[in-house]
């Protein structure tokens, strides 16, 4: 089965506005592993590993611009520690725009040997399976001190999508495909983040 790649690229912030006092912290190549998924044999399945980099501003003193390249996402700052994040809620009804759940924007048919919506189930329109997805980043930069003053050598933190059904929803039927959405509801893709600052 192939699945469906994971990315930071969740959630985009259109027309997010960066101050003009915004600072470089510096490029980074991130590492991410999976430590929490909601089954390798589902829609949501998730890699063990994947890479990316990210470029990481400063804008104003409270807040950190993660920007991948195509996206830009604005995430809190604590100055005095260095730790930042966020976290972003996303709903989706699948019995009407399953394809929207996909976190990437994708076709489901390009990363499953096909789409599991497209099987027949026991949906009733009356009863909606609406999810609802929680996209949260919990990071920490690693100050480095040096004689031209203190950088930012990497940071740590993880990266979690956590996935349920709303208190009005009857998502059943959606476990019970020959390609379920997941092993059960609710449940959490997470991964551990080690980053390194590209020199």
């Amino acid at each position: 089965m192939r699945h469906l790649l994971p990315a930071v690229l969740l959630f985009s912030l259109p027309g997010c506005v960066v101050g003009e006092d915004a600072k470089t912290i510096g490029r980074f190549e991130v590492e991410a592993k999976l430590v929490e998924s909601c089954g390798q044999e589902t829609y949501l399945a998730a890699p063990e590993r994947y890479g990316f980099q990210v470029f990481l501003r400063r804008s104003g003193a409270a807040n950190v611009l993660w920007d991948d390249g195509g996206n830009r996402l604005l995430y809190d700052l604590d100055p005095s520690t260095g730790a930042f994040g966020g976290a972003t809620t996303l709903q989706v009804d699948l019995t009407t725009e399953p394809d929207d759940l996909t976190p990437y924007g994708l076709d489901p048919e390009d990363f499953l040997d096909g789409d599991p919506f497209d099987e027949e189930a026991p949906v009733a329109e009356s009863s909606p399976c609406v999810i609802r997805r929680t996209a949260t980043l919990d990071g920490l930069l690693d100050e480095e001190s040096t004689a031209a003053g203190t950088t930012i050598s990497g940071f740590d933190g993880s990266l979690s999508y956590r996935y349920e059904a709303t208190e009005s929803s009857d998502c059943s039927a959606f476990l019970e495909l020959p390609i379920p959405l997941s092993d059960s509801l609710p449940c959490v893709v997470r991964y551990e983040l080690e980053a390194a600052s590209e020199r």
